[in-house]
């Protein structure tokens, strides 16, 4: 990877398929690729997807706008960051909020599954 950082204080541990927060909250999703304890955010009733730097919906370096796959330099494990991708794109999400560019307001789980299949991840 690029850059190292030292890892940031944890206030709140979670797991793969936690939910978090009021009502239905938030489910967690474990996405390692991008580091080792990547993590995203679902909400299932509203369809929303926050997926940090496991997606990106601008270059990172360019700001060029289009959905894609996080830059292999950028990744601690590149296998494994397109696998968390690709079990990303199984999810019904209607919006995808990326680290990244703007958020994606319609559609996101149909052009995951497209850029998946065209980007041969």
């Amino acid at each position: 990877m690029l850059l190292r950082r030292p890892p940031c204080q944890v206030s709140l541990q979670v797991q793969d398929g936690d939910a978090i927060g009021a009502s239905s909250g938030l489910q967690v999703i474990h996405t390692p690729g991008h580091s080792p304890g990547s993590t995203c955010l679902y909400q299932p009733e509203q369809r929303i997807l926050f997926c940090g730097d496991a997606l990106v919906s601008a270059h990172p370096v360019s700001g060029r706008p289009g959905l894609g796959l996080q830059m292999r330099l950028l990744a601690v494990c590149y296998a494994r960051a397109c696998a968390s991708a690709r079990r990303l794109s199984t999810l019904p999400a209607e919006v995808l909020c990326c680290g990244h560019g703007q958020p994606i307001l319609e559609g996101a789980g149909e052009k995951m599954r497209r850029l998946l299949g065209d980007a041969g991840a």
